[in-house]
């Protein structure tokens, strides 16, 4: 996926905000410089993503959302760390074995 892309979710998500392409970079091809690769903590760690990317967005703007508030953001951090454990074991990803949900 392009950063573009996640930054229209983003905003999207956001209800709010804009972007705009510099022309500088008009023919940059981002996939020749990032190279995210999740295999190593896959095999090493046997770590699997929990949320697609339309969920981990969703995850993000309620942090920001709750952080902009100056809402208690200890006990919301909690709660979406809880949350997300839930979530990895019912997908019964293999590193939640080790964790008491």
């Amino acid at each position: 996926i392009m950063v573009k892309e996640i930054v229209e979710k983003l905003i999207q998500k956001l209800g709010c905000g804009s972007w705009e392409e510099s022309p500088q970079f008009k023919n940059f091809h981002e996939s020749n410089v990032l190279k995210l690769d999740s295999s190593k903590i896959q095999n090493n760690l046997n770590w699997m993503p929990c949320l697609n990317l339309d969920e981990s967005i969703e995850y993000t703007v309620e942090w920001y959302n709750k952080f902009s508030e100056k809402d208690n953001m200890f006990n919301f951090s909690i709660q979406q760390i809880k949350n997300y454990l839930v979530k990895a074991n019912l997908l019964n990803v293999g590193w939640i074995k080790e964790y008491d949900v």
